[in-house]
C-alpha cells in the first residue's frame, strides 16, 4: 500500500472517530450558539429574590479594618443564605462593599453597609435557555467547564483539519472542492469586512 493511501487511510480513521467523540459536544455548542445570535427571541426576566442580613459587629469592625475584606464578608453571608457561584466583581464605595458572584443558573448581587452593618443579598434566577447560554459562554461555569470548552474546541479544529486534508483524497473531485473552499473563504473575508 503506497504512503499516500496509507495517509488517507488513516485521516479517516481518525476523523472518524473524532466525529464520534465531537458529536454532542458540537450540537450543543450550535444550538447555544444559535441562541447567543438570537438573544433577543428568548430573553426574559424573572423577578430577583431579595434577603436582609443583620451581620454581627465583629465582622463589620474586621470589614473596617481591613483593606479588602471581600472573601470574610462572603463567607458569612454563604453560611447564612444558599447563596452560590464564583466570585465575580467587587467593588467598595462610601462605606460600602458590592459583591457580585456568578454560576451558569444565577446572578447575585451582595451589598454590605458598613455604617449599619446590614447586607442585602440579591439572587437573580436564570431561567433554562439563559443557562444554556451562559454554559456556551462559560460564564461562572468554573475550571473543569473552561476546560471542556479548551478540549472541545482544539477535538473541532483537528477534526476540521483532518476534513480539510482529506479533500485532497478525492479524485476527480478535488478541483471542486478547491473552488468550494476558496469561494467559502472568501464570502467569510467578505461579510467580516462588511461587519466590521
Amino acid at each position: 500500500m503506497q504512503a499516500r493511501t496509507k495517509f488517507y487511510l488513516y485521516s479517516r480513521y481518525i476523523h472518524g472517530w473524532l466525529s464520534a467523540a465531537c458529536f454532542l459536544m458540537l450540537m450543543f455548542f450550535a444550538m447555544t450558539g444559535f441562541l447567543l445570535n438570537h438573544n433577543q427571541w428568548f430573553s426574559s426576566k424573572s423577578k430577583p429574590e431579595i434577603q436582609q442580613l443583620q451581620l454581627p459587629s465583629h465582622l463589620v469592625d474586621y470589614a473596617d479594618r481591613h483593606e479588602n475584606p471581600t472573601q470574610a464578608l462572603l463567607d458569612y453571608v454563604r453560611s447564612q443564605t444558599p447563596v452560590q457561584g464564583r466570585l465575580g466583581k467587587t467593588e467598595y464605595r462610601q462605606d460600602q462593599w458590592l459583591i457580585q458572584l456568578n454560576n451558569p443558573s444565577a446572578r447575585s448581587e451582595i451589598k454590605v453597609d458598613l455604617k449599619t452593618g446590614q447586607a442585602q443579598v440579591k439572587v437573580m434566577k436564570h431561567n433554562a435557555i439563559n443557562v444554556l447560554k451562559n454554559l456556551h459562554k462559560g460564564k461562572g461555569a468554573g475550571p473543569f467547564w473552561s476546560l471542556l470548552i479548551d478540549f472541545t474546541a482544539i477535538l473541532i479544529f483537528i477534526l476540521s483539519l483532518i476534513g480539510y486534508i482529506l479533500f485532497f483524497s478525492m479524485k476527480g473531485r478535488l478541483r471542486t472542492a478547491l473552488i468550494v473552499s476558496g469561494l467559502s473563504l472568501i464570502t467569510i473575508i467578505g461579510l467580516a469586512y462588511t461587519a466590521i
